[in-house]
């Protein structure tokens, strides 16, 4: 006899093929084998997806484009159009244009590739960008068609943690313009030069010794003659390999040295203009350092600074560089506990930064004096036994929520009765899924990001009955909607609360979800 029992909860919302037949489940009862165009409600009732509204085109749909929120008052906000070099902005239903008529326009210098990969906080009217390849900058809104998209000028630091592999000597030691010069400037002698793997390989000669510590560690150089060999002239990112050899990375190999070729360190290039120096006297205390800011460079070795503090010294001056800059800036930012922080910089993986409290643009790590106090900023790495790059950072009660590509991070105070501070870190892996590019979204309560893999959802959700976090995997059942991997997601809180996703193959798919204390009630739909 066929039996048709009655269906009247369609919460589970599309369920895989995979589980199909398994009527021993609970959430099979409430399930579709296919829910295109409906949306599961948070109730279990099954309604119409809502109607779109057409707004325009965007400005070149040959290519890709990212739409960010921007919220700059409870009853007011906009949607921001990122493509190729640009962002135009939405509000009321439809373009903000300027006093000619014209789409409003910001000026960037993100690449179509690179748009999905930018992170991003807000503070009010504020919206703080970072990506690795560029500085952080802020996009500042004064007015519907008043905005400025800025790089951030930090007051101090934050600095790399390890002095730049050199002694820097001043022209002067008094406020104003001075010359600096890293040393050592000129190179030993090369003699030979090898092909190793298609690229250069440089031997060179230290009168029968070894080279120095301050060569050995030293990641890039300059050949300023390579003997007329084609190729061999300019500045290059190297690697020691022993034997007095360098590699010449990024180089093409081509026979035909003959002797002469000239070696400097490559301690700046032009891009550096602008970028700031910490400056310390070997032995002495934290009241020497003095920063500095580079206004021009000379050549790989002298470049004109600003004094704004007299120096301690004009000589032996160990030199610590700005961390951020052109092509080393954070991965991703956020704000805890009246702080900005940031994660991740390509040249010091797991790094995390936070600002002074209160002074988010400040990264000072001491007082004038040399003291340390709970405001200063803080500077700390995630420790772990392998090399995790920062994807996202969140605030939530329980800490600072960071996601690597092999890890979920909670970072905290060490002491229950203070805030975080440079003597009071705590940071702690409590999970190990690992994240994509993919920015994540925040719910009431919980974190829902994408998995390294990029085709899975895990919800990073705080338990009270194991006093930890959990990872858990929101496609376990419907893993079939996004096997193309997803790109782009997008929270929306009201009427039901709802995950929407882009995929990399271009669909739409979304997660109804709801979490409480006891429960959880997901049901996903596709569109």
């Amino acid at each position: 006899m066929k039996v048709a029992p009655i269906q009247n909860n369609f919460g589970t919302g599309e369920i895989s093929p995979l589980m199909y037949g398994r009527v021993d489940m609970e959430r099979y009862k409430a399930a579709l084998a296919t829910c295109l165009n409906f949306v599961p409600t948070i109730q279990g009732a099954l309604v119409r997806r809502p109607g779109t509204k057409y707004v325009g085109e965007v400005k070149d749909s040959a290519g890709q484009v990212r739409l960010m929120p921007f919220k700059f008052s409870v009853t007011d906000a906009c949607v921001l159009e990122f493509g190729e070099n640009y962002i135009r902005i939405y509000t009321n239903r439809g373009l903000q244009l300027d006093s000619n008529g014209d789409p409003y326009e910001i000026t960037t210098t993100y690449a179509e590739d690179e748009i999905f990969d930018i992170n991003f906080t807000q503070s009010a009217d504020v919206l703080y960008l970072v990506h690795p390849n560029h500085m952080p900058r802020k996009l500042s809104r004064y007015a519907a068609d008043m905005w400025s998209l800025d790089d951030i000028d930090f007051t101090q630091g934050p600095f790399e943690f390890e002095p730049v592999d050199a002694t820097f000597s001043s022209s002067a030691t008094a406020a104003g313009s001075a010359t600096l010069t890293a040393s050592p400037t000129l190179g030993p002698s090369v003699t030979s030069i090898a092909n190793n793997a298609g690229r250069f390989a440089i031997t060179m000669s230290f009168g029968g010794v070894p080279m120095t510590a301050d060569w050995t560690s030293l990641t890039k150089l300059r050949v300023v003659y390579g003997g007329g060999v084609a190729g061999l002239q300019g500045d290059f990112n190297v690697e020691y390999i022993g034997s007095n050899t360098f590699i010449l990375l990024g180089s093409t190999y081509a026979a035909g040295y003959v002797s002469g070729a000239t070696i400097q360190p490559q301690y700046f290039s032009a891009s550096d203009v602008g970028r700031t120096i910490k400056l310390k006297k070997p032995g002495t205390g934290a009241v020497s350092d003095r920063i500095v800011t580079i206004t021009a460079v000379t050549n790989s070795a002298t470049v004109t600074i600003l004094i704004t503090t007299a120096l301690v010294s004009a000589i032996g001056l160990l030199g610590h560089m700005q961390l951020f800059w052109d092509d080393n800036g954070p991965s991703a930012a956020c704000f805890f506990e009246d702080r900005l922080f940031f994660v991740n910089p390509p040249s010091a993986p797991q790094r995390v930064d936070g600002s002074q409290t209160g002074d988010y643009e400040n990264f000072a790590p001491t007082e004038s004096d040399g003291t340390i106090v709970a405001s200063n900023a803080v500077s700390f790495t995630l420790n772990s036994s392998d090399v995790n790059n920062g994807k996202w950072l969140f605030s939530d009660e329980k800490g600072l929520l960071t996601g690597t590509d092999a890890n979920e991070w909670v970072i905290k105070s060490a002491s229950y009765t203070e805030a975080l501070s440079p003597t009071s870190i705590s940071a702690k892996p409590v999970s190990n899924v690992g994240s994509s590019d993919c920015f994540p979204v925040q719910t009431n309560k919980a974190i829902l990001f994408v998995q390294k893999s990029g085709r899975k959802i895990r919800e990073f959700h705080y338990f009270y009955d194991v006093d930890g976090f959990r990872a858990t995997d929101m496609n376990v059942i419907a893993e079939h909607l996004t096997e193309s991997g997803i790109k782009q997601m997008a929270y929306q809180k009201d009427a039901q609360q709802i995950v929407w996703a882009v995929k990399n193959n271009g669909g739409l798919v979304a997660l109804t979800y709801d979490r409480d204390v006891d429960n959880l009630r997901a049901g996903w739909h596709r569109h």
